[in-house]
Order: C-alpha cells, then structure tokens, then sequence
C-alpha cells in the first residue's frame, strides 16, 4: 500500500515499468482530516524493491508498506515461472 502525493503519476509509472495495475482507494488522513488516495498494488517478492525505488524516486515522502499475500484469486496476477 502506497500513500503519496502523486497518486495518478505513481499508478501511472507503476504500470509502465513493472506492468502492474494498481487500485486507487479513497481515505482521510486521521490527523489532517484531509482525503487522501491510497494505492493498492500486488507485486511478487523480487518487485517489491522496485515498487519502492520507483515510489521513492517520485514521492520523497511517500509512505509505502509491504504485506505478505499468501493466495490471490481472481484479477490478471499470473503465477511466476521460477
């Protein structure tokens, strides 16, 4: 999950590199109040240091977690190879 400030821009660039798509979910800051757009997006293990250096490069002040995913149903994820 990604907060930025550039929500559409980091979508964007992350569906050109790495080919992936990303759910855009409306939230509000707790403190701020302010909406804010969180980005959903499921990567595979060796894309997960992409992912951030890709965020970080645009959004300094990004703030990115990373959860495991133990089953995936449904969407256009494909099984790796390896």
């Amino acid at each position: 999950m990604i907060v930025t400030q550039l929500p559409i821009e980091v979508t964007d660039e992350l569906n050109a590199q790495l080919g992936r798509g990303v759910t855009i979910l409306h939230g509000q800051g707790g403190y701020t109040k302010l909406p804010k757009e969180i980005l959903y997006c499921v990567v595979n293990r060796l894309e997960v240091t992409k992912v951030k250096d890709i965020v970080l490069a645009m959004d300094e002040h990004a703030f990115v977690t990373v959860n495991a995913v133990h089953d995936i149903v449904g969407g256009r994820f494909k099984k790796s190879s390896h």
